[in-house]
């Protein structure tokens, strides 16, 4: 399931219209980045780490779908910080990437 949620993820960043090339080519890396460690927690802790994936890919499609507003994209950012702010201690790199996840969607300009 995680797998095909950060699938799902990647495809709408690749398929997104108006991201410009640099962007969406971070943001990919960071998919990759991100992959690699819920795929990590998903082994001590396999439903929060399908929750931070959903999240993910949820706060990705606020960002690029049409008609997308400002609380939308806010509100599924919000959820996304606050899933992974119990792993702070336990997996930095994971609360890391989130961080620079939502502030690359953050920074689109809805």
């Amino acid at each position: 399931m995680i797998e095909q949620t950060l699938s799902a993820m990647e495809q709408r960043v690749r398929e997104a219209p108006a991201l410009r090339d640099d962007t969406r080519a971070d943001l990919l890396r960071l998919v990759e980045h991100l992959r690699a460690e819920v795929e990590h927690l998903a082994e001590s802790e396999p439903e929060p780490a399908a929750a931070i994936a959903g999240l993910a890919d949820r706060s990705a499609e606020e960002a690029t779908r049409d008609g997308a507003t400002r609380e939308d994209l806010d509100t599924s950012l919000e959820g996304l910080t606050e899933s992974v702010h119990k792993f702070e201690a336990s997996h930095p790199s994971l609360v890391e990437i989130v961080n620079r996840i939502c502030v690359q969607l953050s920074d689109l300009g809805i």
